[in-house]
């Protein structure tokens, strides 16, 4: 068994407390430092977020968050790396004065109440944001193909604007306290001077974050060598939309029905992703942000197949304390497909090639050839998608067969009624989901893009996957049989006289159901 992952947790390890008498500033701050963020001095415990740079980040970059609190009987904290996508809910060790329950009541009552503070407080902050947002976003002129970032990334696209001349701020923006500079130097002394100033850069690219009713909630500021969201925003679960034709507006109305969900990291992946697909692509943004925009769509679009354009970071990276640093793209990107059902398109590089996302293998082959490796990898990443439709559809008809045939359950017709209702709504949409992924799975291989087949190695692997995705769905479903059975056994040997228990009802597929 490979036990390197369980290194950290070694009696000499950065995670290891060896010494409790220490303060929770100090034991936080080496917290921090494990898990890749750098700061200056000694952590600030008060409550609320501070972003600050983590290994790897160059320039002004801030790829870190944290939160520390020295409140109550045991101070805790929070700490997130989006570099590496690490979260950890973090509490001091110590020994911890036993309370009685009454007081115990008092401090978590009283500590709620902190918290619905800060969360308004935060809630605020995010609304004020967005109207200046607003402002500045309406107030830019139209970006173009010829801007440095477009041209780096052999880009070009309609729906993206820049950030306009000082002397061009609208009124309104200007009036919400945005100042426009003209060179990073000039950023960072106005950034070093007011820490709450709204600072952009004249020239750099705005790209629009949106929730699923196409509000307009913060804006992420882009040029060759820096990329930033706004100060006080907020970015968890929002998104931009690369290749539509429309701006804004509910997203329902940016895709067509036949139109699977593709939702990819950055904007250049994912602009590149939607030339390749002929369709809009979701932007995420990060990988870190991957669950929380697949997670909204899949609330939005029940029935429609979903397919991650994953960045794949194959080039091996190691921390300051020589651990390797796991392919944070390709991580996320089968971590969210898992939660909420979609497959994966992964792009291939050899180990002496840089880039990790579509992007950079446009780049690096050409359009022609990554347009192909694309479309290979589009048609197993939606036969994933079938898997999980497949799934979804076995364990719904288990849930509905197991409602009608218990007759625990008969006096109770309303339960009955609404887990059949359940089982129903989600035998409809998996069943529609797998049948649109099994049609476009089929055209792949007659097609991609030249009217040419598909490459052998990319059929192989789709029927390897179907076999597996047969076997798979078999298998779950004998297992939800055998475990259904066995509670059935259990629950009637204690509801039912002795000279009952041996009988054994048909159920499910038993019954020819």
């Amino acid at each position: 068994v490979d036990l390197s992952g369980l290194a950290q947790w070694k009696g000499d390890g950065a995670r290891v407390l060896q010494n409790t008498t220490d303060s929770a500033e100090t034991q936080f701050s080496r917290a921090l430092s494990a898990a890749g963020l750098r700061i200056d001095g000694p952590p600030i415990m008060d409550g609320k977020i501070h972003r600050v740079a983590v290994d790897g980040d160059r320039g002004t970059e801030k790829s870190g968050a944290y939160a520390g609190h020295t409140e109550g009987r045991m101070p805790g904290g929070y700490i997130q790396n989006y570099k590496t996508g690490e979260r950890i809910n973090w509490k001091a060790e110590g020994p911890v004065e036993q309370i009685a329950p009454e007081e115990r009541a008092r401090l978590a009552a009283e500590a709620a109440q902190r918290q619905e503070q800060r969360t308004a407080i935060t809630q605020a902050k995010q609304l004020a944001t967005a109207e200046v947002a607003v402002a500045l976003w309406e107030g830019a002129p139209a970006a173009t193909a010829d801007h440095p970032y477009c041209q780096k990334k052999g880009i070009c696209e309609a729906g993206l604007r820049i950030v306009p001349e000082p002397d061009a701020v609208p009124p309104a923006a200007a009036a919400m306290g945005i100042k426009i500079v003209k060179t990073s130097q000039e950023a960072k002394v106005a950034r070093e001077a007011d820490p709450d100033a709204r600072v952009f850069k004249t020239g750099d690219l705005l790209i629009p974050g949106r929730d699923t009713d196409g509000k307009l909630w913060t804006l992420q500021s882009v040029n060759p060598d820096f990329k930033s969201f706004m100060k006080g925003g907020r970015k968890h679960g929002l998104f931009a939309v690369a290749g539509a034709e429309a701006e804004g507006g509910d997203i329902s109305t940016l895709f067509r029905p036949e139109q699977p969900l593709i939702v990819a990291e950055g904007y250049a992946t994912a602009a590149t992703v939607a030339k390749m697909a002929g369709q809009p692509v979701i932007v995420a943004f990060d990988a870190g942000n991957l669950d929380a925009v697949a997670g909204k769509l899949r609330d939005y679009f029940p029935d429609r197949p979903m397919v991650i354009a994953a960045d794949n970071d194959h080039i091996e990276k190691f921390a300051p304390n020589g651990k390797p640093q796991p392919n944070v793209g390709l991580t996320k990107a089968h971590e969210a497909a898992e939660k909420h059902g979609a497959g994966v398109a992964v792009p291939s590089f050899l180990s002496t090639e840089k880039g990790s996302d579509w992007n950079d293998l446009s780049v690096l082959l050409g359009e022609e050839a990554a347009q192909k490796a694309f479309t290979d990898q589009l048609a197993i990443a939606k036969r994933d998608a079938a898997i999980a439709a497949e799934r979804m559809t076995t364990l719904a008809r288990e849930r509905d067969g197991e409602t009608r045939d218990d007759p625990s359950t008969s006096a109770d017709d309303a339960f009955v009624s609404a887990e059949r209702g359940k089982a129903a709504e989600t035998i409809v949409a998996a069943s529609e989901q797998r049948s649109a992924v099994n049609n476009a799975a089929a055209e792949a291989k007659l097609a991609n893009g030249t009217g040419q087949p598909a490459t052998a190695s990319a059929m192989a692997s789709l029927d390897q996957k179907t076999s597996k995705m047969q076997e798979a769905v078999k298998q779950e479903r004998q297992d939800a049989q055998d475990n259904s059975e066995a509670q059935s056994d259990n629950d009637n040997a204690q509801a039912k006289p002795p000279q009952q228990r041996a009988r054994r009802r048909s159920r499910g597929q038993d019954a020819g159901m």
